[in-house]
């Protein structure tokens, strides 16, 4: 019983890395396109 709580913490524990991964990466994808749009906007004016 102990050892099946210690595995439940440590899957827990890999899900929420796992989803702060994917929100980090989330967030990476929306911010570098409006980097690279402004960037643009700008060399163009």
């Amino acid at each position: 019983m102990n050892d099946g709580g210690i595995v439940f913490g440590q899957r827990a524990l890999n899900l929420a890395v796992l989803k702060g991964r994917f929100l980090e990466h989330l967030a990476f994808l929306e911010v570098t396109p409006n980097m690279i749009g402004e960037a643009l906007f700008r060399r163009n004016e």
